[in-house]
Order: C-alpha cells, then sequence, then structure tokens
C-alpha cells in the first residue's frame, strides 16, 4: 500500500472569514450538528478569543439566538484541543461553498504539516445521484404484488390504482425489483421543486408495514442536501399538509389527496431553511405522538416542540398552523405506541378490513 504524504496547509484567518460570510450571508452551518462543528474548530484554534468570531458566523441563520451560541460555544471550549487548529469542518464547509481559503486574506502564519491525514484536496460540491439506479429502481408497470412489505399492505387495504399513481408522483424506488427479494428496502427520492434529484433514502419495513427499526434508514448521498419529501408535488395544490415520516406522505395522499403532503424527513428539520420553497401555501402541520416526555394527560414532547416552531415560523411571514387532531383522537396506548397520523388511518382501515373478512 502506498504511504499517505503529509500534508502542507495554512492556518485560517478566521475573524477575516467570519468577516467575509457575514458580508455574503453565506450560512456555513444550517444544521445543529455543522453548528457544533463550526464551534468546535473554532474552539480549537481561538480559544474564548473566538467567541465572538463564532457569534459572528452564527448569526448569519435565520433563527439565531444569542444565549444559545453562547452555549453551544462554552461547551466546545470545555472540550477545546488546542492541538487540533486545523479547523477541518470549516475547511469542508468553504469547499462546498466555494470559499478559497488560499489568499492573502484568509492565510495567516506560518504553514503546518498534518501527518497521516486523509487528502484534504478541494472535491466535488455534489455528488450527482445515478440516474440509472433511480429507474432501475421503479416499477415502470411492473407488478407490485410481492415487491415490498409496505407495497403490499397498501394494496390489500386501497385501490390498486390509487396505490400505482401515489407511488408514481412521489417516485418511490423498490429494490425487490433488482434482488427478487420482498423485504428489502424502499427507497424514498427527494425531488426538489425544479424536479432534481437531490437525494434518496432507504427504508426498511416489517410484514405489518411499519418500519424495522433493527436497521437504521440510510441516506445515499450524505454529502448532498435534503428538501422536502414531495417538494416536487408543491404546484398539485395550493394547500400543504406537513408529517414527519415518507411514509406518512404515501398513506396520507391516498387517505386525503385534497392536499399536498409532505415529508420533513425528522422532527427536528421542520425550520425556515426546509420550508422556504412553500412559503406562499397555506401549512398544516401533524407532528407525531409520543408519550417519552411528557404524562399522557398532556400534550406530546413532538407536539409541543413542533408548536414552539410553527409560532416562529407564524411571526417570518408562513401561513402555518398545527391540527390537534392526534393529541385529540389518540388514546394512551396509541401514544405509547408513537402513533403518526398515517398509522391512525391504516389501523382503522385494517380493523375494518378484519370485521369485514370475519
Amino acid at each position: 500500500m502506498k504511504p499517505r504524504c503529509p500534508k502542507v496547509i495554512f492556518p485560517i484567518n478566521l475573524p477575516a472569514l467570519a468577516r467575509l460570510l457575514a458580508q455574503k450571508r453565506i450560512d456555513i452551518a444550517p444544521h445543529r450538528l455543522e453548528w457544533e462543528l463550526c464551534a468546535r474548530d473554532i474552539a480549537n484554534a481561538l480559544g474564548e478569543e473566538g467567541r465572538e468570531v463564532f457569534h459572528q458566523v452564527a448569526a448569519v441563520w435565520p433563527g439565531y439566538d444569542r444565549r444559545d451560541s453562547e452555549h453551544c460555544y462554552s461547551r466546545a471550549l470545555s472540550r477545546r484541543d488546542p492541538a487540533a487548529k486545523h479547523c477541518p469542518y470549516i475547511r469542508r464547509a468553504c469547499r462546498r461553498h466555494k470559499i478559497d481559503l488560499d489568499t492573502p486574506q484568509l492565510r495567516q502564519g506560518q504553514a503546518c504539516v498534518l501527518e497521516g491525514q486523509k487528502d484534504i484536496a478541494p472535491k466535488r460540491e455534489k455528488k450527482n445521484v445515478d440516474r440509472d439506479y433511480f429507474f432501475n429502481t421503479q416499477h415502470r408497470g411492473r407488478n407490485l404484488l410481492g415487491a415490498n412489505y409496505l407495497i403490499d399492505l397498501l394494496l390489500r387495504l386501497y385501490n390498486k390504482a390509487d396505490v400505482r399513481r401515489v407511488i408514481d408522483d412521489y417516485g418511490v424506488g423498490m429494490e425487490a425489483f433488482v434482488s427478487k427479494k420482498v423485504e428489502d428496502s424502499l427507497i424514498f427520492w427527494y425531488i426538489n421543486e425544479d424536479l432534481q434529484l437531490m437525494n434518496a433514502k432507504k427504508m426498511q419495513y416489517r410484514v405489518d408495514g411499519h418500519r424495522d427499526k433493527a436497521i437504521a434508514p440510510r441516506i445515499l448521498y450524505p454529502q448532498n442536501p435534503i428538501c422536502l419529501y414531495g417538494l416536487h408535488l408543491i404546484d398539485k395544490h395550493d394547500k400543504v399538509a406537513l408529517v414527519e415520516s415518507e411514509k406518512s406522505c404515501l398513506i396520507m395522499s391516498l387517505e386525503m389527496p385534497n392536499m399536498t403532503w409532505m415529508a420533513v424527513g425528522g422532527m427536528d428539520f421542520l425550520n425556515e431553511k426546509m420550508l422556504e420553497p412553500i412559503r406562499d401555501k397555506e401549512i398544516v402541520v401533524y407532528p407525531d405522538t409520543d408519550l417519552d416526555y411528557c404524562p399522557p394527560w398532556q400534550k406530546s414532547y413532538a407536539y409541543t416542540q413542533w408548536k414552539t416552531r410553527v409560532m416562529q415560523l407564524v411571526k417570518k411571514g408562513f401561513d402555518i398552523e398545527v391540527d390537534d387532531f392526534l393529541e385529540d383522537h389518540c388514546s394512551s396506548y396509541d401514544r405509547l405506541c408513537k402513533y403518526d397520523i398515517a398509522d391512525l388511518f391504516i389501523n382503522d382501515r385494517i380493523k375494518k378490513f378484519q370485521k369485514w373478512k370475519n
């Protein structure tokens, strides 16, 4: 194996970089994890002197809160490693945004040598989504029965033509057509409002249609951004319904086709940046239920979290509200199972099917 050559890099002039980011309104840390990594890099490089630099970088984010940023930077300082001054996350983020750090304004001090580090040469900002894989994992008129556990369940509970329509609308892929195994994953393709393939997520489902939690979902292109799932259907209706999971989009599009159903992909992704493309739409949010953080006579944790974020979005001009349907109709057992709105509808349909069968 060929030995890896040591890499020579120049330290970054972080105050100058912060001024540049603020001037051009470039957000290099749009998500929580990236925000923490950015604080770690600045703390390692500058220590306490970097606190105001971090605030200048963080202030670009629309939801910036100084007190929260103070706590974030204090945590980073408590774990500071003075030997790690090369700011790996900030360098990657600058490459993504095509910011050249090798300029007189942004270079600082003497070059340092990183022994045994991975190659930090500029990489492509975004990996192209494999369009052949996309088309090969679509059904394209094949017989859907036996393709996937979740799809089989939908075919038994809903009209087959409607199921085909929803799968076509959302571009659901099925690996079963490649490997011939019904227990294989579904592939949810993230397509933006310009009909560009942005990313894809693989999810495994059990025979009862629920996600197999023993197998973690996998993002196929982790370096690519993720938009709202179903965003390419933005012009279908004036009213948009937001849920957390992709599966709920499929089921609720069968139950209530008078709205465009979209998924944020996770409870923490309900934010202004994710919802910006649908700002001019009427938005209704349906949070999941749970009993992890509160007794059954109180509102669910997910509900209270999304309710708080929705109130912030309303102040920023969004026409958005939270629907209390799940909180009003779910039993304690339903909340213990962490039901979402799709679970409630599909369980009711299963009960009717079993009653008719008997």
